[in-house]
Order: structure tokens, then C-alpha cells, then sequence
């Protein structure tokens, strides 16, 4: 039977705690350096992995104009800290932030 001991679990938790805690890719740099037309793939390597949003997209006034075609909104953070990006034909098209 192949089992971590206690001192290898703990280091790995210690490990990935403070990957998690290190990991906070919501912040004002980093939402600068998002630019019109960068891929999705680009975005993420800024921001961390998103998750698809439609429903916070539909509340929220975009500057440029939401045609619903080819777009998808991803939203990057958490529900208090978030950045939320516009995709339209998977290059992003708008962004707007929230909680910093």
C-alpha cells in the first residue's frame, strides 16, 4: 500500500494553501495589462482560469455595445472581487472590474 506520511500531506496542504493564497490574479496590474483584442487563452494566463457568466453580464452596462453574437462573458474572481471580460469571436472586446 503506497500512503503519504503525515510530514509529506502536511507540506503538500502548506504547499497548495499557499499557491491558493499566492494566486490572487484579481488586482489593478493585472487588469491593466487587459487589452482589447488578446485571446481568451492570454487573458487567462493574466488572470487565472474564469468560469463562464451570462447572468452577471446581462446586469451590467458594457461602454461598447453587447450584440450577443459570437460573445461570452467570463468572469475572473470571486462575487465581491471580480473582473469580467467580454469575448466576441474569443478576443476580448470589453472588461470592467469590480470591488477594487
Amino acid at each position: 500500500m503506497n500512503t503519504l506520511s503525515a510530514t509529506r500531506k502536511l507540506t503538500l496542504a502548506l504547499a497548495f494553501s499557499a499557491f491558493a493564497i499566492g494566486c490572487d490574479h484579481v488586482n489593478e496590474s493585472n487588469y491593466d495589462k487587459l487589452q482589447p483584442g488578446m485571446t481568451e487563452g492570454s487573458v487567462e494566463r493574466i488572470m487565472g482560469f474564469g468560469r463562464q457568466n451570462t447572468e452577471l453580464a446581462r446586469g451590467i452596462q458594457f461602454p461598447s455595445d453587447v450584440t450577443g453574437i459570437n460573445e461570452k462573458s467570463v468572469q475572473y474572481g470571486s462575487n465581491d472581487k471580480f473582473v469580467l471580460v467580454l469575448y466576441e469571436d474569443g478576443r476580448l472586446k470589453d472588461k470592467m472590474k469590480r470591488g477594487f
